[in-house]
């Protein structure tokens, strides 16, 4: 795979032809507490609550879901599939969503970092993502 190879992104509506793919990438990527049930989100897109699928070549390998509030962008949530993790596609993913919303403001929120937790590294991992972007997370 070319790591420069172009990402598409479609916006979903309800009757999305491979909602059922982003589904289960939504499932695997987020606990069954962080996640909010699929299909109310799927019923809630409208102008400003937008899920996009991000392709690699004819591959589903991401999904975004924002909402946009004012001045406001409060990213919900971004994955990437496992297949694809480690090869920037978030990054371009995020530039991507910065690109769209230049105007705006985000809110992105990820648990606090404990060194006592047992997925501390990933954590970590996570944190440092948004950092790198000079986004410096709110812990709720």
């Amino acid at each position: 795979m070319n790591i420069q190879e172009e990402l598409k992104f479609c916006r979903v509506r309800e009757d999305f032809a491979e909602s059922d793919k982003i589904r289960e990438l939504y499932e695997r990527s987020f606990p069954d507490d962080e996640r909010i049930p699929f299909l109310y989100l799927l019923k809630d897109l409208n102008e400003d609550r937008i899920m996009e699928a991000v392709y690699l070549g004819d591959r589903l390998c991401g999904m975004t879901f924002v909402f946009l509030m004012n001045d406001l962008v409060y990213l919900s949530y971004i994955c990437v599939s496992e297949a694809e993790r480690g090869r920037r596609i978030g990054s371009r993913i995020l530039h991507h969503l910065y690109e769209t919303y230049p105007d705006r403001r985000f809110i992105v929120d990820i648990e606090e970092v404990k060194q006592e937790d047992e997925n501390y590294e990933e954590e970590v991992k996570r944190r440092s993502f948004y950092i790198r972007f000079g986004r410096k997370p709110i812990y709720l």
